[in-house]
């Protein structure tokens, strides 16, 4: 006879995102805590990313064809490049929803991220303005399927970190 198996470890930090606020708390405790499988639970299978153009003009071909998969190693890389003790912060402001059909809304919010690191030539301050296009899977749960990234400030874009640690 067979041992029974124990439950399965449940992730404390992720809430079924049946409202875009809860997608937006899930995404912010997996980036805050480098939680890869979290963070990629927040995008949908088709997500795409479209970078700030003064960004992607002079690093053509990087988002070229960025996908959740890029999401997950860029998060990863970051991970490894940073003190397991980081106290991350990522905070919105400003953000709106616009319902665009029952099932798909446009999140829109200006962010402020710091990240603790170890490579001195890159910034650990970035802000910019979002946009997500956010839709429902087939649970009814919200998912990001369409971000893009806009520099407002001075200050290094999310797109610049993304380009910092996609190698």
């Amino acid at each position: 006879m067979r041992d029974a198996e124990g439950p399965k470890e449940v992730n404390s930090d992720w809430s079924s995102p049946t409202e875009p606020s809860i997608l937006m708390n899930n995404l912010s405790l997996a980036f805050k805590k480098f939680n890869s499988e979290n963070y990629q639970r927040c995008f949908s299978e088709n997500f795409t990313f479209t970078p700030d153009p003064s960004v992607s003009r002079s690093n053509q071909g990087v988002f070229q064809s960025w996908s959740k998969e890029n999401e997950n190693e860029y998060l990863q890389n970051l991970k490894s490049k940073s003190p397991s003790s980081s106290q991350n912060t990522f905070y919105l402001s400003s953000s709106t929803e616009k319902f665009i059909k029952a099932d798909s809304v446009e999140y829109s919010s200006r962010y402020s991220i710091q990240v603790f690191h170890s490579q001195k030539n890159f910034s650990t301050q970035y802000s910019g303005k979002l946009i997500f296009i956010l839709t429902k899977n087939k649970f009814s749960e919200w998912q990001i399927s369409k971000w893009t990234d806009t520099k407002i400030s001075n200050k290094e874009s999310w797109t610049e970190l993304k380009l910092n640690f996609s190698n």
